[in-house]
């Protein structure tokens, strides 16, 4: 992630706001999340670095940070759920080595989820990044090389598809959503004050069919749904894709950036919305940075919307700004 990005990192989720009951949870019904068979829409924030603050001793920040959003009409919070680092003195690391987990840090995340509850907000939890930020998918390819599992030197790519690697991810997600919070005393996977988990943030590959991370997001999404049927589950992306079609003309709406739409990025939102147990659609807005105009940006919510409503799923602007 470049400095820029890191900039935007905090950006807001979607639109408007509507009470969501901590009673049970929220689902889909065609495009709508729903909760007691009625739409549910939100305004949301990402705050992805609460539970290191927890870590690191700074219980306070929690109340700030979730007064605020609770004055602001906020319902729904996006926040980092990892951290992979082979840093032993950060509190915060969640993963050091592959099954090797940091319980303070773990704590630090039960902490945040109580809290949650006590706030009446929901949190999207995200399980991994594209990016070195929280270690990411660099980490994995890092472990993976240090350790020799191959013949080969491995790359950002093999994180999709060596089945090693991807054990470490779904054991990691597996013992996340098995873990029985040591405040509440209630396992994750039956945890109301969870929206939804956020399988990674931004996935992308050199695969210009995108047909790697298809197989990654259906494989993963399904190990999750197996584990935990309670809960939502989203793929993290930016809306990226393989083919202009179906979208508006990228050289007169789209600031001429075709390698949003020719599997430059590896990634088909298309195909990515008809997986099955991904619950619901995923993209980002960065108008400026981008280089977009307003309409270009209205055109592209409506162009992913499009498609989202297609599948019967609704569309979450994970991050904007």
């Amino acid at each position: 992630m470049n400095l820029t990005r890191t900039l935007f990192y905090f950006g807001f989720l979607i639109t408007c706001s509507n009470a969501i009951s901590q009673s049970n949870f929220v689902k889909v019904d065609s495009s709508k999340f729903v909760f007691d068979s009625k739409q549910v829409r939100f305004l949301g924030a990402n705050a992805t670095y609460l539970f290191q603050q927890v870590a690191y001793g700074k219980h306070f920040v929690i109340d700030e940070v979730f007064s605020d959003l609770k004055k602001l009409g906020v319902k729904v919070v996006r926040l980092a759920a990892h951290y992979e680092s082979e840093n032993f003195i950060d509190a915060a690391v969640i993963m050091r080595n592959p099954g090797e987990y940091n319980e303070q840090a773990l704590r630090a995340l039960d902490y945040v989820l109580m809290k949650a509850k006590e706030y009446n907000l929901k949190l999207i939890p995200i399980l991994g990044n594209n990016w070195e930020h929280y270690g990411g998918i660099p980490q994995y390819i890092n472990w993976a090389n240090t350790k020799k599992i191959g013949p080969k030197e491995f790359t950002h790519d093999d994180f999709f598809t060596n089945e090693i690697i991807k054990s470490w991810y779904r054991q990691f997600i597996n013992m996340l959503a098995e873990r029985t919070n040591t405040f509440t005393f209630k396992k994750y996977k039956d945890n109301e004050s969870i929206f939804a988990w956020e399988l990674i943030n931004e996935p992308r590959s050199s695969d210009r069919s995108g047909k790697i991370i298809f197989d990654w997001l259906n494989e993963m999404s399904f190990a999750l749904k197996q584990i935990d049927a309670n809960h939502l589950i989203g793929s993290g992306e930016e809306g990226l894709d393989i083919s202009p079609n179906e979208y508006s003309s990228y050289e007169f709406l789209y600031n001429d950036r075709k390698d949003l739409f020719d599997g430059t990025f590896g990634v088909s939102f298309k195909s990515n919305s008809t997986i099955p147990t991904l619950d619901y659609t995923s993209i980002r807005l960065y108008p400026e940075f981008w280089g977009f105009t307003e309409l270009s940006g209205i055109n592209w919510i409506n162009d992913h919307l499009r498609i989202s409503m297609r599948a019967k799923k609704p569309l979450l602007v994970g991050e904007f700004g």
